[in-house]
């Protein structure tokens, strides 16, 4: 795993980022506070991630260890005492990521966050699309510094081109006016397939434009920038959307999740088993779907209590995720799972979670000494032309069938 330096000789600092840094960097780190030491860290360059580098040091008075940070090849964030014009531009031009004053506890937080942002950027696709060429280049220079990967088009038409092959683009920065197909009709059309945050768009256009920040935010832009912008202003609108973008995304995995089991939840067994039906009809495909419920589990808690029901629970989940790994692997409540297996026919699910169940004959969990056997039974539906309710409606009530007969058994028949 690479590794963050953090180049700084004042001792209280080192003291304030050491302690920041423990709770902030997920990657691990070191520490130099001096020129000297760096080169003696940095022997091996590629054992590093990034850097972040105090402006002076006594052996460094002039920001030389910045260019030989540079140099190696390594994402340069500074800490300076102050920033005056020249000094800002000369570190802009140097190829510094960003710049952050020490002025408070706030400042070292936005340092480490950035370092933790760059290495997520890694994996965003970012596409800018300007009609000039120079300005055009400039924003994928500053957007390669944040590390993203950057796609570019001259125009609309050839950005709804790139995003047919590379439907992953997370962040677009569009300028407003272009030919062929501009920025406001541009973000029209990629409205009408990505949520905004799915797909998080800066609208760009000169400030002697007047209104076009609102015509572009009312059309479905998450943020908007005049051009020339300064390059702080554009890293922080930009990592701020892409941040935006991540909690989100948390958010939505938490709203699918089973927080004990961690497999997906109701809510995405519900959603997606609409859209997998939806899918089958108009492609003429297959969609089955397996309800199943643990038999007697609720006898395993009464006996042995809630930390061995769920640590069955968790195990027969985990078992469930394996052998069913490429479809949907649900848990609906207490005791009962859903699959949904997109382009699987009847006969085919029947034999998959009968399979798994003659598999599960052989699984003893020890409990307190006491040998455990986990057997459950299973309604199998395959009926999708009624579409998502009906066909779970069917799967339930083959599974209650197979719990009056007895259970430990599948039904896929009525």
């Amino acid at each position: 795993m690479k590794k963050i330096i953090i180049i700084e000789d004042s001792p209280i600092i080192i003291k304030i980022l050491r302690h920041l840094a423990k709770k902030i960097l997920q990657l691990p780190y070191v520490f130099a506070d001096s020129f000297a030491q760096t080169k003696q860290l940095l022997k091996n360059p590629s054992d590093y991630f990034a850097a972040i580098v105090d402006l002076n040091l006594p052996d460094a008075p002039n920001g030389e260890v910045v260019q030989y940070c540079l140099d190696k090849k390594l994402p340069v964030v500074v800490l300076t005492g102050s920033v005056d014009e020249d000094k800002r531009k000369k570190l802009f031009d140097l190829g510094v990521v960003d710049y952050v004053v020490k002025d408070g506890k706030y400042s070292y937080q936005f340092a480490l966050k950035l370092i933790n942002q760059l290495q997520l950027n890694q994996n965003i696709k970012v596409m800018v699309v300007e009609d000039s060429k120079p300005a055009r280049k400039h924003i994928v220079k500053l957007l390669s510094r944040l590390m993203f990967q950057v796609y570019e088009a001259e125009d609309g038409l050839e950005a709804l081109h790139i995003m047919q092959k590379q439907n992953d683009i997370k962040l677009l920065l569009t300028d407003y006016y272009m030919p062929n197909v501009d920025g406001f009709e541009l973000i029209k059309q990629l409205r009408n397939k990505y949520e905004k945050n799915d797909l998080m768009i800066i609208g760009l256009s000169s400030a002697s434009e007047k209104n076009v920040s609102a015509k572009v935010i009312k059309q479905g832009a998450n943020d908007f920038l005049s051009k020339p912008f300064i390059i702080e202003e554009f890293n922080c609108r930009v990592l701020a959307n892409t941040e935006t973008m991540f909690m989100w995304h948390q958010l939505q995995d938490m709203a699918y999740h089973d927080h004990l089991t961690h497999l997906y939840n109701e809510n995405y067994f519900i959603e997606h088993g609409h859209q997998f039906i939806e899918q089958a009809n108009s492609q003429g495909s297959h969609m089955s779907m397996v309800y199943l419920q643990l038999d007697h589990l609720l006898n395993i808690s009464e006996d042995y209590g809630d930390e061995n029901y769920h640590h069955i629970i968790k195990s027969f989940a985990q078992g469930l995720s394996v052998r069913f790994k490429m479809f949907v692997c649900t848990r609906l409540s207490d005791a009962t799972f859903g699959l949904l297996l997109p382009g699987i026919n009847h006969n085919q699910a029947m034999t998959l979670i009968e399979t798994f169940l003659e598999q599960m004959q052989e699984v003893v969990f020890e409990i307190e000494g006491q040998e455990v056997m986990v057997q459950f039974s299973a309604g199998v539906s395959s009926d999708i032309e009624r579409g998502f309710d009906k066909q779970l409606e069917i799967a339930v009530s083959r599974l209650h069938l197979a719990i009056e007969n007895g259970r430990n058994q599948i039904k896929g028949e009525n």
